[in-house]
C-alpha cells in the first residue's frame, strides 16, 4: 500500500481495457469454480434437515407447494400476495416432481446451483482489473462467505444474491461505456432482482447515484451529464410515479411487504442500526477488504482510473443505500441486531475492488492508516450476539475467538480486528511485493472461518429442530387421506409450523374466535376461526366447507368427538382424527401445563427443550355428555406432596404416587375446575391419564 506506487501505462492499458474480447467470455477455470461450489454447497445443505429461517423458508416452501398443487399462491386456504415470487417459481418444479422431505432436498440443490452463479459476474467484474489467473481470486473470495449459507435453505438471497451482483456489473459497464446498452442492462436485472427479492429495488437508486458519481468524476461534466439524461429522467420518473402508486395502494406495489408504508422508526434507531450494519459489512468481507475499499475511495487518482473509478462509482452509492435500508426495515420491525443478509449484497464487488487494489497497491498509506484507525476504535463497540442465525459473521470471529480467549463478542472481536488491522499495516509497509499475497490470504482466513461456524450453527439448529420430529416428516400426509385442519383450542404449539412445511394435507388452520383467546405465536399463512355453542363446533364463514379431519396438536389442551376415528397418534405431533358427521364436542379438557415447548439460544448457545414451563393452576374440562358419566383424573405425584380441590373437596397427590379423582357427571353441559396448588411444571406432580367412564365402557378425553 503506497501513496506513489502507480501502474506504468502499459500495465495499466493491459490491467483496464474494457473492449478485449478475452474478457467476454468464461474460462473453464470460473466454471469449475462453480461446478465445484454447487457440489459442495449441495451436500453441505443435505445435512441440514429442518428449515431455520422463520417464517421465510417455511412461507416460500409452502407457496411453491401450493403453486404445484395448482393453488396458485395461497396458504392456509387463503391467498397470500407475494411480488417478489421469481424464486418461488424457480423451486416449484420440486413440489412437481417429489412432495414433503424430498421437494425440500429438490429445493435446496436448485438453491445451491442458483446462488453459486454469482462466480460469473464476479469474475467478469474482476477481469477489466486483473488478468485472467488473478481474477479467479475474487471468485473464490465470493463463494467462500457467509451468505452462502442461504445455500442450505429456501430463501430468496439464492437468486437474488447472484442477480444483485449481475445488476452490480451491469452498472460497473455502464459507467466504464457511457452511451452504450449497459445502462439498461443494469436496470433490467436491478427489476428482475426486485422480483426475486423485494429490497432489491434499492439497486434502481444505487444505479443512479453510480451515474452522477461518474458525472461528478468526469473531466467534462455537462457533457457526461448530457450523455446520461435519458436513463437519469427515466429513473427519476420512474421512482416518482411508484412511491405515489406505494402510497396510494401499498398491497397493490409491496403485497406481503405492505406494512414497509407503516414504519416509523426513530431517526436515532435508524443511524444506531446503521452503525452495526457498517459493523457487519466489514466484519463479513473480512476487515481489511473493507478499509482497503475505503482507503482507495480516498485516493482521487483510484476515481479517474478507467479501472478502479467503475467499481468506485458503484460500490460507495449500493453500500451506502444498503446500510440505510436494512437500517430502516430492521428498526421498523423493531430488531435489536443487525441481519448480515441484508447488506450481504455490497460484499462481492468490495472483494474484487480490493483484490484489484492491493495488486496494484492503489491504497494511500495516510489514507489506509486514517481508516484503520477508525475501524480498529470501532470494532472496540461491536455489539454481542443476539442472533447467531442473522449475525452470521460476527458470531463466527466471536466464537472462534472465545474459544482462544474465553472472551465475549465485543472484546474478542476488538482484539481480534485491532491485530488483524496492526498486522495488515505491517504488511503492507514492510513487505510491499508480497503484500498482496498476504493480505489476500488473511482476509480469505477470516472469511472462511466465519462461514464455516456459521454453517456449522445452521447445520446444529436445523437438525436439533428435526429431531423433535419423527422420521418420517410426511407424517400427516401420510395417515390423513385427504385435507386436515389443525385446530388449536388454547395454545399454538411451537412444533407446528415445520410440520405444516412438510406435509400438504395439512392445509387449515382454525383458532378460537374472539373474545376467546389462546397462547403462543399466532399461525403462520391465512387462519379461520371456530367456536363450539352447545358443544357443536362451527366453522368461520369464507373458510369452505367444515373440516372432517383434524389434527390435535395443542400443547395444553385435549378434545374428544362424537364418533370420531383415530387415524394416527404421535406424542410429539399430536393426534390425527376423522368426525362422521357433524362435528359435536364431548370433552375438551385443559392441562395446568404445557407438554413441550423448544428454547433456542439464538446466540450460538445451547439448544433444549424448556424443562421448568409455568403452569396455570388448575385443570379445567368442559363436557357435553348423552349419558351420566365419571370424569376420572389419575395425577403422579411429584417431588413433594402437593393438593387439588374443587368445591369444598379437597385430595391430597403424595409425592410418587398415583391418584386418582373422580368427578361424578350426569348427563348434559358441564364445566369442571380442579384448583392444583403448583405453578411450575418442575417436581410438580403430572397428569397421567383423564378419562370418562360409563356403565358399559371408558374412554381416554386426552
Amino acid at each position: 500500500m503506497s501513496a506513489t506506487a502507480v501502474p506504468t501505462p502499459a500495465a495499466s492499458d493491459a490491467l483496464t481495457q474494457p473492449h478485449a474480447r478475452a474478457r467476454s467470455r468464461i474460462p473453464i477455470e470460473v466454471a469449475g469454480v462453480y461446478v465445484a461450489s454447487v457440489v459442495v454447497y449441495s451436500l453441505l445443505g443435505l445435512l441440514r434437515h429442518s428449515p431455520t429461517v422463520v417464517p421465510d423458508e417455511l412461507t416460500y416452501g409452502h407457496l411453491a407447494s401450493s403453486l404445484a398443487h395448482g393453488d396458485g399462491f395461497s396458504w392456509g386456504g387463503g391467498p397470500y400476495e407475494l411480488r417478489a415470487a421469481l424464486y418461488v417459481f424457480l423451486i416449484t418444479p420440486g413440489w412437481w416432481v417429489s412432495s414433503g422431505y424430498g421437494a425440500y432436498t429438490i429445493a435446496k440443490i436448485i438453491g445451491a446451483a442458483a446462488i453459486c452463479t454469482v462466480v460469473v459476474p464476479t469474475y467478469l467484474m474482476a477481469r477489466p482489473v486483473l488478468d485472467r489467473r488473478l481474477a479467479l481470486i475474487p471468485c473464490g473470495l465470493v463463494v467462500a462467505g457467509t451468505w452462502m449459507v442461504a445455500a442450505g435453505g429456501i430463501l430468496t438471497e439464492n437468486v437474488a444474491f447472484p442477480l444483485a451482483v449481475f445488476a452490480s456489473w451491469a452498472a460497473v459497464e455502464a459507467v466504464r461505456r457511457p452511451g452504450t446498452r449497459w445502462v439498461w442492462i443494469a436496470f433490467a436485472c436491478a427489476l428482475v432482482a426486485a422480483w426475486s427479492r423485494y429490497q432489491m429495488i434499492i439497486l434502481v437508486p444505487a444505479i443512479v447515484g453510480a451515474l452522477l458519481l461518474d458525472v461528478v468524476r468526469a473531466g467534462d461534466r455537462r457533457a457526461r451529464l448530457q450523455m446520461r439524461r435519458v436513463p437519469l429522467a427515466l429513473a427519476a420518473v420512474a421512482s416518482v410515479a411508484w412511491a405515489a402508486v406505494f402510497l396510494a395502494d401499498p398491497e397493490l406495489i409491496g403485497g406481503s411487504y405492505v406494512g414497509v408504508g407503516h414504519f416509523h422508526p426513530p431517526i436515532t434507531s435508524v443511524v444506531s442500526d446503521v452503525w452495526e450494519h457498517s459493523l457487519a459489512l466489514v466484519l463479513m468481507v473480512g476487515i481489511v477488504p473493507a478499509i482497503a475499499v475505503l482507503g482507495a475511495a480516498m485516493r482521487r487518482s483510484n476515481w479517474t482510473d478507467e479501472g478502479l473509478g467503475p467499481l468506485l462509482c458503484v460500490v460507495i452509492p449500493l453500500a451506502a443505500l444498503l446500510l440505510v435500508e436494512s437500517s430502516y426495515f430492521t428498526a421498523g420491525y423493531g430488531v435489536d441486531w443487525a441481519i448480515d443478509r441484508y447488506v450481504e449484497y455490497a460484499a462481492p464487488i468490495t472483494l474484487v475492488l480490493f483484490c484489484a487494489v492491493v495488486v496494484r497497491r492503489a491504497v494511500a498509506w495516510r489514507a489506509a492508516l486514517v481508516v484503520s484507525t477508525v475501524a480498529a476504535i470501532g470494532l472496540w463497540f461491536t455489539p454481542s450476539v443476539l442472533s447467531a442465525t442473522e449475525q452470521r459473521a460476527l458470531y463466527g470471529l466471536s466464537s472462534r475467538m472465545h474459544s482462544v480467549l474465553g472472551t465475549g463478542a465485543t472484546v474478542s472481536v476488538g482484539v481480534l480486528g485491532t491485530v488483524v488491522i496492526l498486522a495488515a499495516l505491517a504488511i503492507a509497509c514492510r513487505a510491499p511485493r508480497h503484500a498482496a499475497t498476504v493480505l489476500v490470504l488473511l482476509s480469505a482466513v477470516l472469511v472462511i472461518t466465519e462461514s464455516e461456524a456459521a454453517w456449522k450453527w445452521q447445520t446444529r439448529l436445523a437438525n436439533h429442530w428435526s429431531d423433535q420430529y419423527p422420521a418420517d416428516k410426511s407424517w400427516v400426509d401420510d395417515h390423513a387421506g385427504g385435507p386436515v385442519a389443525r385446530l388449536i383450542l388454547s395454545a399454538n404449539s411451537p412444533l407446528a409450523e415445520n410440520l405444516g412445511f412438510f406435509n400438504h394435507e395439512l392445509s387449515q388452520v382454525y383458532v378460537p374466535a374472539p373474545p376467546a383467546g389462546y397462547l403462543g405465536r399466532r399461525p403462520l399463512g391465512a387462519a379461520c376461526t371456530w367456536s363450539a355453542p352447545q358443544g357443536v363446533a362451527r366453522f368461520g364463514a369464507g373458510c369452505g366447507a367444515s373440516p372432517q379431519r383434524f389434527l390435535i396438536d395443542d400443547p395444553v389442551a385435549r378434545v374428544t368427538f362424537y364418533r370420531q376415528r383415530i387415524l394416527a397418534r404421535d406424542p410429539r405431533l399430536g393426534t390425527l382424527l376423522q368426525v362422521n358427521g357433524a362435528p359435536h364436542l364431548r370433552s375438551v379438557v385443559i392441562l395446568p401445563c404445557p407438554t413441550r415447548y423448544v428454547i433456542t439460544d439464538q446466540s450460538g448457545g445451547s439448544i433444549a427443550l424448556q424443562k421448568r414451563t409455568p403452569c396455570r393452576g388448575a385443570l379445567d374440562g368442559s363436557f357435553w355428555l348423552d349419558r351420566n358419566a365419571t370424569f376420572a383424573v389419575t395425577f403422579h405425584g411429584g417431588a413433594g406432596d402437593h393438593v387439588a380441590a374443587l368445591g369444598n373437596s379437597t385430595w391430597s397427590l403424595p409425592a410418587g404416587r398415583d391418584t386418582t379423582i373422580r368427578i361424578p357427571l350426569p348427563a348434559g353441559a358441564h364445566q369442571v375446575s380442579l384448583d392444583l396448588d403448583w405453578a411450575n411444571s418442575a417436581g410438580a406432580p403430572t397428569v397421567r391419564a383423564a378419562r370418562l367412564v360409563m356403565p358399559d365402557r371408558s374412554d381416554n378425553v386426552l
